[in-house]
């Protein structure tokens, strides 16, 4: 009888603990301050990503997974940073999308104002214009 009663009390106890509401806790948000990036003239996401289909190394990589996925897929393009906070250029992933995971091939920089393609070279991790890039290529 004394186990019965001590489990029991146990497990009322137990019942008041798990029905606890808990507290719910107000999303965070991360503010950035722009500083000198007029944010009302930035080119479309279309254009950037227009700039980006242009270049020949981009094209050639679409025309890869075309070919691979027995056109179903083609290249994905990626926005990673928009300019803000004193950045003047967006960040655009190129790569594969696949089922688990995003195959990055490039990266890109383009410039907000005038669309100039910067890319960050993998092992270097420098940034390089196009024609510097491609040189280095070779």
């Amino acid at each position: 009888m004394k186990f019965f009663c001590f489990s029991l009390s146990i497990s009322i106890g137990l019942f008041f603990v798990a029905c606890e509401p808990t507290v719910k806790q107000a999303p965070q948000t991360t503010v950035y301050e722009n500083k000198g990036i007029d944010t009302t003239n930035l080119p479309t996401d279309d254009k950037v990503f227009d700039r980006i289909m242009q270049i020949a190394e981009v094209q050639e990589s679409n025309r890869q997974i075309d070919s691979l996925s027995e056109h179903k897929k083609g290249v994905a393009l990626m926005i990673v940073e928009r300019p803000a906070d004193g950045v003047p250029y967006f960040s655009v992933k190129v790569g594969y999308d696949g089922d688990t995971r995003f195959e990055t091939y490039y990266l890109f920089y383009v410039d907000a104002k005038t669309l100039e393609v910067k890319v960050e070279d993998i092992v270097s991790g420098e940034v390089l214009s196009l024609d510097e890039w491609r040189k280095q290529k070779q």
